[in-house]
């Protein structure tokens, strides 16, 4: 079949949800689909990156540099962005795509008529203006309103771009209507559901299947002693600051904060940060004694867990999110309270304590991790295509 990908990021742009797109595409590729993927880029510009043909498109938006805290991440508004809308509307006409597969607020753009669309929630977006779901108390939000949403963006994003998003995030709910929605985790689909026609489907976030068998590089400048690693974004929610403060003199042991952004902070002793290439990255993680995790935020489904089990790297995890349907407390790893560095000192310096215990840790996340290979769920998202389209056909052949 052919499919159209439509997606915020995508590589070279480093995250969970580029990986994500980029692993989906190359798999269905493999299986003999013709795949297309429409991001935002700089420019506007075509390119075929291995059997995948990836689109590149200017937003409008994206020349508004002032409206992103990381010009280099503009993300979509929850409406209609004239420039990508025009270059998606082309598209949809050129290539004749029978799916469209978008992920999170790309899909506001897409022509009114197109075909069968699945939608993939990869964060709260749809009903949080700050994609969190989190308070700025630290605390999990109960649920969207106006007197909640307003108050709570305007200190992340001041009180006229809040007013922008919030009001924006409403519209787009009412206008955006796929066939099938997508959530990454059941924390996701409970939070999108009020504002969803259908159930979403829950299909768990992936990683290539090859990622155990890839041979490690060489990386410099790792402890030599063992060591726990931190990888992800450097912002609040993914709880930094109770990791730092877990880290205070005497360290449990050498921590590794692997962030692209500067952390343009002082940091305790046996605390480096550093950033990696993808490559990488994945031999530090299997380097690594175990991985911390400490969110705040209700975590949607971290791809770090993932690969952590994948690669036999104990899990020391904020109990909140998705995060606790990945990891079962006492098997793959460890979970503790969110926002309590007490407690995340105590698990990491349990599991360093007994190289038993993280073996015994590090088989059963091996084993867990086959739940969440790609060729599997790859095929679930096949047969929701293959639905999505048989659907069409039906109300095609009804209207005729």
């Amino acid at each position: 079949m052919r499919v159209l990908m439509v997606t915020e990021f995508y590589p070279p742009i480093s995250g969970g949800l580029e990986f994500h797109v980029q692993n989906l595409a190359n798999e269905l590729a493999a299986r003999g689909h013709e795949v297309h993927v429409a991001t935002l880029g700089a420019t506007s510009y075509d390119t075929r990156e291995g059997e995948v043909v990836v689109h590149r498109i200017r937003s409008t938006t994206s020349r508004l540099s002032f409206l992103y805290s990381d010009p280099a991440r503009p993300f979509h508004l929850p409406i209609s962005d004239h420039a990508v809308r025009q270059h998606l509307t082309q598209l949809v006409s050129r290539l004749q795509p029978q799916v469209i597969h978008a992920h999170n607020w790309m899909a506001a753009s897409l022509p009114r008529v197109s075909p069968p669309i699945v939608l993939t929630h990869h964060d709260y977006s749809w009903a949080c203006p700050k994609r969190t779901f989190l308070r700025n108390d630290a605390s999990v939000c109960e649920g969207p309103s106006l007197r909640r949403c307003m108050p709570c963006a305007t200190p992340q994003y001041g009180r006229v771009k809040a007013v922008l998003v919030d009001s924006t995030t409403r519209i787009g709910r009412r206008r955006v209507q796929p066939d099938f929605h997508i959530a990454v985790s059941n924390a996701v689909a409970t939070a999108i559901s009020p504002f969803t026609r259908h159930a979403p489907v829950v299909i768990p976030n992936f990683v290539a299947s090859a990622l155990a068998d890839r041979p490690s590089v060489p990386v410099g400048g790792l402890p030599q002693e063992p060591f726990a690693l931190f990888a992800g974004a450097a912002a609040p929610h993914k709880g930094l600051d109770v990791l730092l403060e877990a880290w205070k003199p005497p360290a449990p042991c050498p921590l590794v904060i692997a962030t692209i952004q500067p952390l343009n902070r002082s940091l305790p002793p046996d605390v480096t940060q550093t950033s990696f290439s993808r490559d990488e990255l994945v031999s530090v993680l299997r380097s690594a004694a175990l991985t911390v995790v400490p969110s705040l935020w209700p975590d949607p489904c971290p791809t770090i867990v993932i690969e952590a089990m994948t690669l036999g790297v104990p899990i020391v995890a904020s109990h909140i999110g998705g995060i606790k349907e990945l990891v079962t407390d006492g098997l793959e790893g460890r979970l503790v309270s969110p926002n309590d560095p007490g407690a995340l000192r105590q698990a990491v310096t349990q599991l360093l304590a007994s190289p038993s215990l993280r073996e015994g840790m590090a088989a059963a996340g091996r084993r867990r991790s086959a739940t969440y290979s790609l060729k599997a769920l790859a095929t679930s998202i096949e047969l929701l295509y293959t639905e999505a389209i048989r659907e069409a056909d039906a109300i095609g052949d009804a209207d005729a």
